[in-house]
């Protein structure tokens, strides 16, 4: 059906790795309280289709030092891995 797709890593693993930051950043409480960060990181764990474009609009608006090193971190160890692939 996709023929000139190819598929690099998992949605689920991805989330993860978001999750295991989050907590990792101290973010954990805030996260849970499902408001703005809440959003925002699920935002981020949603990238899947248009990863690209939408993980550089949503780093442009990260807002607070945690998520902007959430962001520096999902950049450095995902973002550039799948765009030296593409």
């Amino acid at each position: 059906m996709f023929s000139q797709g190819r598929n690099k890593g998992c949605c689920f693993h991805w989330g993860q790795a978001v999750l295991r930051k989050v907590n990792n950043l101290g973010l954990k409480t805030t996260y849970e309280r499902r408001e703005g960060v809440h959003q925002y990181v699920r935002k981020l764990m949603a990238l899947g289709i248009h990863i690209i474009p939408s993980f550089r609009a949503l780093k442009i608006v990260a807002g607070t030092k945690p998520l902007k090193d959430l962001v520096a971190y999902l950049d450095r160890t995902w973002m550039q891995l799948l765009v030296a692939h593409l």
